[in-house]
This record gives C-alpha cells, structure tokens and sequence, in this order.
C-alpha cells in the first residue's frame, strides 16, 4: 500500500479536490471520512508525551506484498507533519521518518513481536514487537526470524477497558477474527489485566465458530491462562491455543472468561473506538455484541501444518 496526503479510504475511485488524495494505492481520496480516519490510525498513532506509532495495526501482507506503506504530510502534535515509508527485503523491514515527529518514533509492527533478531538503532522490546528511536533517528532497519509467520491482528492501541469474569452480565466477552489461508491456529496473544483485588481463578481461552459475528455452537478448542501471569497493570499474555482447521475467509471468535466467576475479575483492552471486527459480551442469557466499544487487543498466530 502506499499513498499520499493525510489520508485515504479503502475504495477505488477518482481523485477528489480536498487535501485527502491517493497514489499508487487505488484509494478513493474523499467521502467516507470515518474510514480514512481509521486507516490512518492503523498506520501512525501519537502517544502522550508526544513522537509517533508507527505500524501498530499493519498487517504483515502488506509488508510481504512487496509494496511499500508510505505516507506523507500526516499531522502529529504541535501542529507538526511528518511523512514515513515501510519497506520490506528478505527479513529485513526499513523505515525511513521525514518531517519532526516531537519525540522519540516507535516501530511496532504485529509482525516483530516475539521475533525481532537485531536492529540497526534504538532499543528493542520483543514482547511488544517495538524497536523505539531517539529523537533525532529518522531511519532503521530491523531484521527478524520469520516475516512469513502469518500473525492475524485485531486492535493493538488501548483507548478502553472492558470487565469479563463476573457471575452475570459480562460473564464472558468475545473478538472475532477472520481466518487467512493458513488452517492451523498455534496461539493468540491478549492485553489483560486484574480488577476488583485478588482471588482470580485463571482466565479461560476459547475459540468459536461464528454466526452474524457472534460465537455459536461449542468451543472448537481451550485453554487456560493462570491468573498469576496477569498484573493489575495492561499484561501481554500468550494463550496455546491450538486448532488445526481455520477455513480461509471464515470468522472465529476468541473467548475469554473465567474458570469461577466473582469479584475480582479482568478486564480486555479495546480500542475505544468503533471496531472493524465484532467485540460484545455474554450476559449469561446470551451473546450481546458491542461494536461501538472498538475491537479487542488481540493477535492470533497462525500456520501451515506439516505436510504427512
């Protein structure tokens, strides 16, 4: 993908007249501005304290399709711009930063976590996938063990909280995903934490097949989280949940819950904003989506089973 202006909307399209315009990317520059807001945001985010995201929401086909993500004259704090490119060789993904971001830019691409090898400058967090620059750094490249690895990701910035565990009403909350063409599900990754004190039983991990973007039927699979690897604090935390059969283009949901419900509790980290996917909760009588909460932070790893 690659594209010019502040932004733009996933549609084909002539050229509009306003600020927003498309290049190269076959975006539709105007109408929609909902969805332009929300592509930008996949691509750069500005954290308080001011600098930049970079590639949070960027999946990782966009890096492999052999194209690269660049953006220009995107606005960040103290009425500042700046312009980036993404490119990717082997297992080598570059950035190049123009313009003043305020502060220190943060390349966090879903494809990085847990699999960075070494960078060409800043620090590296491998657990978040982030290598983060010091102002002043405006290129690096960032080599990793397999950018082939297929890592399916819902929202990965954190604007809400939402409760699961209790005995009733948010008894459980689900995230959809849709599946690509790889049909083994190896784990997924959840941003968690701890409320309501401590006495946590550990968080239950399954996933559903989906109707009208609802979970329905039985789990395909579980597993468990222990409660003790999640803080009162925002946790990253990795489920073995496996399941050797996604159907490509199909939409599962992951569920969290707790073994035994009660006062302490957990909360899921969403976006806060309206989601793409499905995000709702059970109320105990049934499934209730909340599309206007935002999507769930969520990143299912997925792969291509052995051939026997």
């Amino acid at each position: 993908m690659r594209t010019t202006g502040r932004c733009s909307s996933p549609r084909t399209g002539r050229r509009g007249s306003s600020t927003w315009n498309k290049n190269l990317a076959d975006l539709e520059a105007w109408g929609l501005s909902a969805n332009r807001k929300a592509l930008l945001e996949v691509n750069v985010s500005v954290p308080r304290g001011g600098g930049v995201i970079i590639g949070r929401g960027v999946p990782t086909s966009w890096l492999t399709s052999g194209k690269p993500v660049s953006w220009t004259n995107v606005p960040v704090d103290g009425g500042r711009r700046i312009g980036f490119t993404l490119t990717r060789d082997g297992n080598k993904v570059s950035l190049s930063v123009t313009g003043d971001p305020g502060g220190p830019v943060a390349l966090s691409l879903p494809a990085f976590v847990d699999d960075i090898v070494s960078t060409t400058a800043g620090t590296v967090d491998n657990a978040s996938g982030t290598v983060t620059l010091p102002k002043g750094t405006s290129k690096v490249t960032v080599t990793v063990g397999d950018l082939e690895a297929s890592r399916i990701t819902g929202a990965q910035s954190t604007a809400g909280h939402y409760t699961f565990g209790r005995p009733t009403d948010q008894v459980r909350r689900y995230q959809t995903f849709t599946a690509g063409e790889n049909t083994r599900l190896d784990g997924v990754r959840v941003s968690l934490r701890r409320i309501g004190g401590t006495g946590q039983s550990p968080v239950t991990v399954s996933l559903y097949r989906t109707s009208g973007l609802k979970p329905t039927g039985s789990p395909l699979a579980t597993t468990t989280i222990p409660a003790s690897a999640v803080g009162t604090k925002e946790t990253v935390v990795k489920a073995a949940l496996g399941y050797d059969g996604l159907v490509d283009g199909a939409d599962y949901a992951v569920v969290l819950g707790q073994r035994t419900p009660g006062g302490p509790a957990y909360e899921w980290a969403t976006s806060g904003q309206r989601g793409v996917q499905g995000f709702g909760k059970d109320t105990g009588s049934g499934w209730t989506p909340e599309p206007a909460l935002g999507d769930a932070w969520l990143t299912a790893e997925t792969s291509r089973p052995a051939q026997r």
